[in-house]
């Protein structure tokens, strides 16, 4: 692993925290859709994780080749991703 892979990864863990903390108390989809400034906040937090995921070396991907890394390091497929599971979520469905 690269120095500056731990890095990466715990700003992947920040930005998931502040996910969770943004979405506590939200439960519907319909809710979290409606506050712009939660939306807004778990959409930026996984445009951190995709930068985030970028700079994670090759040989760390590698070696962990079960990860989708190019889904995730593409923040528009993982914003739809993070939102879709959440909505999910919310409506009972996982």
């Amino acid at each position: 692993m690269h120095e500056h892979d731990e890095a990466n990864i715990e700003d992947c863990l920040f930005a998931i925290s502040h996910i969770e903390e943004y979405t506590e108390g939200v439960t519907s989809s319909d809710q979290l859709l409606s506050d712009s400034k939660t939306y807004d906040a778990v959409l930026m937090n996984s445009v951190i994780i995709a930068e985030a995921c970028n700079r994670i070396s090759p040989e760390l991907q590698i070696e962990h080749s079960e990860i989708a890394w190019k889904n995730i390091g593409d923040s528009g497929i993982l914003s739809h991703m993070i939102i879709l599971e959440l909505t999910l979520m919310l409506c009972g469905n996982h």
